[in-house]
This record gives C-alpha cells, structure tokens and sequence, in this order.
C-alpha cells in the first residue's frame, strides 16, 4: 500500500533500486511497473482509531505533495505533531519534485513551520551513505 492525496489504486514506476520506486516516470530508470493500493493519511487514522500521529516521514520520490493533500483533515486539526519531508531546493533535473518552498507554502496555512534542514550536500557531492 502506498499513500496518496486520494484513495484508489495506481500505476508505480519500479527502478533498480526499489527504495527510488515512484509514482513519478521521470524519477530514474524504470524497469517495470504494477498497481498498487493507495490511501490517505486521513483515511488510515480514521480506519485505525489514531488521535495523533507523533512523527510522520515523508519520503516518496517526488509524491510529497499528494501525500500532505491525503492528510489535510490531520494537519488541519493538529493530529500530526511532526513531520520530516525529503525535499529539493530547485527544479533542475526534476519537474515534479517537491521543492522546500512547495512543502512550505502547502503546510503554513495548517500552522506548521520549518524547525529544520538535515543532510545538505551539492548534487554531485553527495554519496548514498551522506
């Protein structure tokens, strides 16, 4: 199951390395694809009776940004006390991905602010272990 701005099902892109498997096509190399089952954090709180959700990663290749859509009641009502979201700073190489300004805007009207930014490197500096 993966999460999403809505429930349903949709085609995922798989790669290589199956940790940069996305819903995005641009994302990397795509060796195959499969359907998969998609939910909402506002659906999987509601289903399974949770009042908050402590620490909430994000971390989906790209799909930030539906991924917050799909828990806009949660943000809204405050039942999400912190959240940790992969981000990029600029455009350049992909044009779906979620930049920090993106996520920013997106998240101040619930009332969440950037508390920080962790692991920076320049693109061709940075190495899997960083």
């Amino acid at each position: 199951m993966a999460l999403g701005a809505k429930p349903g099902r949709e085609k995922i892109f798989l790669h290589e390395i199956t940790a940069m498997n996305s819903f995005l096509p641009e994302w990397a190399p795509v060796t195959g694809t499969e359907t998969v089952e998609v939910a909402t954090v506002d659906g999987v709180i509601a289903q399974h009776g949770i009042d908050l959700i402590h620490f909430l990663k994000i971390d989906t290749e790209g799909y930030e940004l539906e991924v917050l859509a799909g828990a806009h009641g949660a943000l809204q009502s405050s039942r999400v006390a912190l959240i940790q979201v992969e981000v990029g700073f600029d455009q350049m190489k992909y044009k779906r991905f979620a930049t920090l300004d993106d996520i920013k805007r997106h998240l101040a009207p619930t009332g969440y602010i950037l508390y920080g930014v962790y692991k920076q490197c320049r693109a061709k500096a940075c190495s899997p272990e960083q």
